[in-house]
C-alpha cells in the first residue's frame, strides 16, 4: 500500500471522529468542484495535444522510416476492417433476435443438402448457438 493512500485512510478516519468537520468537507467540497473544472479543460486540449505530437512526428520522418511502417499500417487496416465488418456484425448475430431467421434458414440449408441418410437422422433436433431447432 503506498504512503499516499495509507495517509488519506488515516485522515479521513481521524476527521470521521472530530466535531465540527462540516467547514472542512463544504471546503473540499469546493476544491473537489475546482479540479473538475480542471480535468474538463484538460480533457479538451487533449486532441490538440495529441495532433501536435502526430504533425510533429509525421513532419520529421523519412521515407525509410515510412516503408517500415508499411507492413504495421496495413495489418492494423485489416484488422480493423475484419472487426467492422466480419466480427461485430456475427456477434450481434448471435446475441440479437435479428439473427434468429437467418440462423433457422442457414440450418435448414445445411439439412436439406445432406445426401446421405444417416446424416439426414442428425437434423433432426440441431443447437445452434445456444437455441434448439428442429
Amino acid at each position: 500500500m503506498s504512503a499516499a493512500v495509507l495517509f488519506s485512510i488515516l485522515l479521513g478516519t481521524g476527521i470521521g471522529g472530530i466535531p465540527g468537520k462540516e467547514g472542512l468537507l463544504r471546503a473540499l467540497d469546493v476544491i473537489a468542484d475546482g479540479l473538475n473544472v480542471i480535468n474538463k479543460m484538460i480533457i479538451k486540449l487533449t486532441p490538440i495535444g495529441v495532433f501536435a505530437i502526430a504533425a510533429g512526428t509525421s513532419g520529421t520522418i523519412s521515407l525509410t522510416e515510412v516503408d517500415k511502417l508499411q507492413a504495421y499500417l496495413i495489418t492494423y487496416t485489416l484488422i480493423a476492417l475484419a472487426m467492422s465488418f466480419v466480427v461485430l456484425p456475427m456477434l450481434e448475430l448471435c446475441e440479437s433476435n435479428i439473427g434468429e431467421p437467418i440462423r433457422r434458414q442457414a440450418l435448414s440449408i445445411r439439412c436439406r443438402a445432406r445426401a446421405h441418410p444417416w446424416t439426414r437422422s442428425q437434423c433432426g433436433e440441431q443447437r445452434v448457438f445456444g437455441s434448439t431447432y428442429s
